[in-house]
């Protein structure tokens, strides 16, 4: 059986090795095919979001990790994506965000500022489908918050002032 994307491939001309294309067993995935001369790049893309959606998640991502490096921000939202995918969490991502007791920005009123243009450009990277969080469900500063059952949780890495959590 040939796929959608094998299909596309093969009308490009385009060699692709095995090893370079992505899991096609993703249902959220969105596949994107780039052509510069006989070089083809398969892209796969985390998520397909509405401007409405990406917003939200850039002032999620400007609320959170306003000081943080740029990979910080990437990982934010990639936490955000990482729980739409998983069974414990929502799966849409306005359920994900405003899910009780889940991001302080929601609660304390900074999620309704203006996304800067560095939190855009995150977004647009996790949706991408980088893996600066690891795999991370969860994110803190532990300069700030102590919490004895995110410490239990597997770290995947740290990055900036946050820690990211399995």
């Amino acid at each position: 059986m040939v796929n959608l994307l094998t299909t596309l491939l093969l009308l490009t001309g385009a060699e692709v090795p095995e090893e370079q294309l992505p899991k096609l067993h993703e249902e959220r995935l969105v596949y994107t095919i780039e052509k510069e001369s006989e070089e083809v790049k398969v892209h796969a893309v985390r998520a397909s979001l509405t401007v409405e959606e990406k917003e939200l998640l850039e002032r999620l991502v400007t609320a959170e990790a306003q000081n943080e490096p740029f990979e910080g921000k990437v990982a934010v939202a990639e936490v955000v994506l990482n729980r739409m995918e998983n069974e414990q969490f929502p799966d849409e991502l306005e359920d994900v965000v405003f899910q009780e007791n889940q991001f302080c920005p929601v609660e304390n009123g900074t999620i309704n500022k203006k996304p800067t243009e560095k939190a855009k450009k995150a977004v647009e990277e996790a949706i991408k489908g980088t893996d600066e969080a690891n795999g991370a469900l969860y994110f803190y500063n532990d300069n700030i918050i102590k919490t004895s059952w995110l410490q239990s949780r597997k770290t995947t890495t740290r990055i900036g002032q946050h820690v990211f959590k399995q």
